[in-house]
């Protein structure tokens, strides 16, 4: 009798410990855990898990862009850093080489400087530094692409 207890006893042990052994873990709030390759990753309590997306914070803020192949003078635009930046590309149109310049202007037509002045193909940028009103006075007959960004806080 004594071994039927005993044999019963240990089954029911087993079959515990292999049922216990079957159950998920409950994951009773979110949790963040690193890859072996540094990502991040997020494991649901639902048992899911999903990779963390990093928030990438944007150094420079588009102001405005123009693009185009003649004189032109541009709308009035505003700068709220105290840095910012002029990027261009330039390329010959169908009159061959010619000159590019970018004249940069106060809000209230005074001159602040030359930002560009080049002849033919370039690709190229020029620091700014002073908050407000600006707008550009652009003088080529080549294809332009010209960006303005401002340097976020």
């Amino acid at each position: 009798m004594r071994i039927k207890i005993l044999a019963l006893g240990l089954i029911c042990i087993f079959l515990s410990s292999f049922l216990i052994a079957q159950e998920k873990p409950k994951i009773k709030k979110n949790l963040k855990a690193t890859t072996e390759d540094g990502r991040k990753v997020l494991l649901k309590t639902d048992g899911r898990w999903e990779f963390i997306k990093k928030e990438v914070k944007k150094e420079w803020r588009d102001i405005a862009r123009w693009k185009g192949s003649a004189i032109k003078n541009t709308e009035t635009f505003h700068i709220s850093s105290d840095t910012w930046v002029i990027n261009w590309l330039t390329e010959p149109g169908k009159y061959g080489d010619m000159n590019f310049q970018i004249f940069v202007y106060k809000a209230n037509g005074e001159l602040v400087t030359v930002a560009a002045n080049v002849i033919g193909k370039n690709e190229d940028h020029f620091i700014m530094r002073g908050k407000g009103d600006y707008y550009l006075m652009i003088n080529s007959a080549q294809i332009y692409s010209i960006v303005i960004l401002e340097k976020t806080k």
